[in-house]
């Protein structure tokens, strides 16, 4: 209740400026906002027209009428003529490239046979449209394009990329393919499955034990985490003073997890202590297998 009440116009300046003197009410904000870049805030805004905050406006769907309408309605003061200027230069100039999206396309220099294939009601399936006199586009694809047109009496050819005519693909042989003779299992073969299925059985064994080792270690199991969100942890951890559950592969591959407190993170490395100590360890970032908060 002790605010002032909000504003329902605004001064427009000749230098492509609009002050508000106040809190604009919720039209007039949704105006300003739209049409203009804030350049100054306090009990009195300021607000600047710009060549791109008038081609938002555009792309908003406000015509050029549509926007000094909306000014004059909101101004205490006359248009000023830069303002106007600056509308109709843009206004001008918006649109004129025009941008969508299309399947396939038809050329053909007979432009009587294009009309002839726009006007043949048979063909509205392929929802054709003219660009040009010598084109039309469907939003299908070129190969159902191709099919319905050939299907109606007419005779054309798919078009590359590079405006050469791409052949069809070629059918496969007619005769059928021949069996292969039957594998011979030799003993070599034997003995190579062998060693195939122990070195499986070993491996399956060293998975087991990293398991169990990593499951008998204090701390959560830790999930597998990038180097840069390792890092992000990391300094997050140095920066609030808190500690982190840090998962250590050394040299020969084992790996430990420790409850860490992260002291700075520099060149790769986190310095800090390990619970239990007041030793300062590094721990290289490319060696961390997982890290968590704790």
């Amino acid at each position: 209740a002790m605010l002032p009440p909000p504003v329902e116009q605004v001064v427009l300046q000749a230098d492509l400026t609009a002050v508000a003197p106040g809190r604009a009410e919720g039209g007039l904000a949704r105006l300003l906002r739209l049409l203009t870049d804030i350049e100054s805030r306090g009990a009195a805004s300021v607000h600047r027209f710009t060549p791109a905050s008038i081609r938002r406006g555009l792309d908003a769907g406000m015509a050029a009428d549509d926007i000094l309408r909306a000014l004059r309605q909101a101004s205490r003061t006359p248009l000023p003529q830069p303002l106007e200027y600056l509308v109709g230069d843009v206004a001008r100039t918006h649109g004129l490239t025009r941008v969508g999206g299309v399947a396939a396309y038809l050329r053909s220099d007979d432009v009587a046979g294009l009309d002839a294939v726009l006007a043949d009601r048979r063909l509205q399936p392929l929802r054709l449209r003219r660009i040009a006199p010598t084109v039309l586009v469907s939003p299908l694809d070129p190969s159902t394009v191709v099919q319905l047109l050939r299907r109606h009496g007419l005779a054309p050819v798919a078009e590359g990329e590079d405006g050469r005519v791409v052949l069809p693909a070629r059918q496969g042989s007619r005769t059928p393919p021949r069996p292969s003779p039957p594998a011979r299992t030799s003993r070599l073969d034997q003995q190579r499955l062998s060693e195939l299925v122990a070195r499986l059985r070993e491996g399956e064994a060293a998975r087991d034990r990293a398991s169990a080792a990593e499951a008998a270690q204090p701390g959560p199991r830790l999930p597998s985490t990038d180097p840069a969100v390792t890092l992000s942890v990391l300094r997050e951890a140095a920066a609030d003073q808190t500690r982190v559950w840090l998962g250590h592969a050394d040299r020969e591959g084992e790996q430990s997890r420790v409850l860490f407190q992260p002291r700075r993170v520099i060149g790769g490395r986190a310095y800090g202590t390990v619970e239990g100590s007041e030793i300062e360890r590094a721990f290289s970032v490319h060696r961390i297998t997982g890290v968590l908060p704790a």
